[in-house]
């Protein structure tokens, strides 16, 4: 038997000794009442700790990606392709271990219907990317993953975007009507995840030796990726942008044209992110 979650699994036998302690204190001999804190502290402490204890858990156990996730990463996550079988199972393990350590929630939905699993899988897989050469592949404190359905507007920005990161609040907002062709369809979209993800790490992990960009060579861009600047600020939905992310979404979305047309800050990147 696969055990998902350790915290619920600890959870029950404490909750059966709750019970019964109340049932005998109320109902019996009256003399549990010191004994029924110990079986409730144990049952919060968990309430608090239980996402330490899951992730702690699923490090050495990872839940299996089923076979529609794995066949979603070999069809649109070229970086996950050129891996050979072992670091693919890394990969796999790491997506899953995101995924359940993450609060996914779909801004705005009319029903109680969750982000779907095959969903989850083509977001986390950008982020897994960046930090696959890394022990810390969690991107900090951006544990949450919050999706729109479309455009949306927030308290930071009062006009319509498709995507922003909030270091303070831990959050990567995305509008799904973008998001999904970015990934599944590079060549005709431009990839807001891997650019949303991209500007998370670099609020996280400040002190890496970037390249140093002071305005963006659209120019450089457009050859790149086939998008004008113009069109990749409507997508995004500011009138300006820090070229680092969309530098970083480049070197892992357009790699051998960056290479060939940008190459010194290609070559800068590569010590950021070492290719696998």
């Amino acid at each position: 038997m696969r055990i998902y979650s350790l915290s619920k699994l600890l959870a029950i036998p404490l909750a059966i000794a709750l019970g019964y302690m109340g049932y005998m204190e109320f109902y019996e001999y009256g003399n549990f009442g010191l004994w029924i804190f110990l079986p409730l502290a144990g049952i919060v402490i968990l309430l608090i700790s239980n996402g330490y204890i899951d992730y702690w858990w699923q490090q050495r156990h990872p839940i299996p990606l089923d076979d529609h996730e794995v066949e979603i990463l070999e069809k649109f996550v070229p970086y996950y392709q050129n891996l050979n079988d072992s670091r693919k199972q890394i990969f796999q393990d790491r997506l899953s271990i995101y995924i359940n350590a993450r609060e996914w929630k779909n801004v705005g939905a009319k029903d109680l219907v969750g982000i779907p699993d095959d969903i989850k899988t083509i977001i986390a897989s950008q982020g897994i990317q960046l930090t696959f050469h890394q022990k810390d592949y969690l991107i900090g404190d951006f544990d949450r993953i919050y999706t729109y359905k479309h455009p949306f507007q927030s308290p930071k920005y009062q006009f319509l975007h498709t995507l922003e990161t909030n270091q303070e609040d831990g959050m990567i907002i995305l509008s799904m009507e973008h998001a999904l062709p970015g990934v599944t369809n590079s060549d005709q979209y431009y990839n807001i995840v891997m650019h949303a993800y991209a500007d998370a790490y670099v609020k996280q992990f400040p002190g890496k030796p970037y390249p140093e960009v002071e305005s963006i060579p659209w120019d450089d861009i457009h050859k790149i990726t086939g998008f004008t600047g113009d069109q990749i600020l409507k997508v995004l939905g500011f009138s300006s942008i820090d070229p680092l992310p969309l530098l970083i979404n480049l070197f892992f979305t357009c790699r051998d044209k960056m290479a060939e047309i940008m190459p010194a800050e290609y070559r800068q990147l590569q010590r950021v992110f070492p290719v696998e």
